[in-house]
C-alpha cells in the first residue's frame, strides 16, 4: 500500500522533473527572459492565463465532520488540475447558455387558457422566425462574452484510495469571472469570483476500534475572493452549498453495526490559504479549512504542480 511518505517522495520527483522540463522547454529571445526568478508578481496569477497539473492532500478539510462524538480525521490524496483565465469554464458556460436558448425558442412563447359557458379553450403561442433569430444573435453574443470572459478558472480535484488515505471520489469548482476591486485590469490586486461547483467524495476512516462511513456530497454556489500582496495571492473560498439546505447535514449518522457508524454530509466549506509560482513552473498552495462554519473541525488542504 502506498503510504504519505513515499506519496511525498514520488511527488517531489514528479514534481522536480515537470519544472525542469518546463524550463527547458520554455522558448526564449534574451538574456533576461532566460533568466529565471524565484517567485513572481502574484497578480500575474490572478490575471493571466496558467494551468497547473499535480498533487493535492486534504487533511480533515472540506470532507470531515463530527459524528456521535467521533473526532476522525478524514485524510484524502488525489490528483488535481487548476486553471486560472483559460477556456475550459469559458465553454463550458457558452455551450450552456446556447442550449438554453435553442429549449428556449423551440418552445412556446406563451400560454394561455380560458373558459366561455361550458368550453375550455387554449391558445399556444410560438415564436416567429425573425424573433429566434434574434434570440440565436443574443444568445451569441453572451455565449462569447462568457468565453472570453477575464476571472474564470477551473478547478478539479479527483480523490483515490490508491493513493492513500481514507477518501474517494471527485470535486470541480468552475468559475465564471468576477468583479475586480483596488484597482482596474492588470493592476487590479483583488478580485471577487462567483460560479458553480458540485461533488461527491466517499470516506472510510477509523479510530480506536470505531469505523466511520461518511459520503459527502455537494452542489452549489462558491464565492472566492482573492487578492495579490507582493508574489502571494491570499483568498478566501466559501462555498455555498444547495444541498445543505435540502438535506441537512447529518452529523449524528445511522449505525451499521456495534462499531461502525454512517453519516450523510453537505456542509458548507471555507477555505482561507494563499498560492504563489516558485521559477514561475512551480505552483504550490496551502490552505486552512473546515467543512462547516459551525462544526468546530479544522483542517488543512496543500497542493503543488508543475505550472504551463
Amino acid at each position: 500500500m502506498t503510504t504519505p511518505r513515499s506519496l511525498t517522495r514520488t511527488a517531489a520527483w514528479l514534481l522536480a522533473a515537470a519544472v525542469v522540463a518546463g524550463t527547458l522547454a520554455t522558448p526564449a529571445t534574451s538574456h533576461a527572459r532566460r533568466r529565471l526568478t524565484l517567485v513572481e508578481d502574484g497578480r500575474g496569477l490572478l490575471h493571466s492565463y496558467s494551468a497547473t497539473a499535480g498533487l493535492i492532500l486534504n487533511q480533515s478539510g472540506d470532507f470531515n465532520l463530527w459524528s456521535r462524538g467521533h473526532k476522525v480525521g478524514m485524510q484524502a490524496y488525489g490528483f488535481r488540475y487548476y486553471e486560472r483565465n483559460g477556456f475550459i469554464t469559458g465553454t463550458i458556460f457558452a455551450i450552456m447558455r446556447m442550449l438554453s436558448a435553442a429549449a428556449a425558442a423551440s418552445g412556446p412563447k406563451s400560454y394561455e387558457s380560458w373558459t366561455e359557458g361550458s368550453y375550455r379553450y387554449t391558445r399556444t403561442t410560438y415564436y416567429s422566425q425573425a424573433e429566434k433569430n434574434a434570440m440565436s444573435r443574443a444568445a451569441s453574443n453572451d455565449a462569447a462574452r462568457a468565453f472570453t470572459r477575464p476571472g474564470q478558472s477551473f478547478d478539479l480535484e479527483i480523490y483515490s484510495r490508491n493513493l492513500g488515505g481514507d477518501s474517494s471520489g471527485y470535486k470541480v469548482t468552475m468559475m465564471a469571472g468576477g468583479v475586480k476591486v483596488s484597482g482596474r485590469g492588470q493592476r487590479a490586486r483583488g478580485m471577487v469570483d462567483f460560479g458553480i461547483g458540485f461533488g461527491s467524495v466517499d470516506s472510510a476512516a477509523h479510530k480506536d476500534g470505531k469505523y466511520l462511513v461518511t459520503h459527502w456530497a455537494y452542489f452549489g454556489v462558491p464565492i472566492r475572493l482573492t487578492y495579490a500582496v507582493g508574489p502571494v495571492n491570499i483568498y478566501g473560498l466559501w462555498e455555498w452549498n444547495w444541498l445543505g439546505h435540502t438535506r441537512g447535514s447529518d452529523t449524528t449518522g445511522s449505525s451499521r453495526g456495534a462499531n461502525t457508524t454512517e453519516a450523510d454530509v453537505a456542509g458548507m466549506p471555507l477555505r482561507i490559504g494563499l498560492n504563489t509560482t516558485l521559477f514561475r513552473r512551480l505552483y504550490v498552495e496551502a490552505a486552512a479549512s473546515t467543512p462547516s462554519l459551525t462544526s468546530g473541525v479544522f483542517g488543512f488542504v496543500a497542493s503543488a504542480g508543475a505550472r504551463f
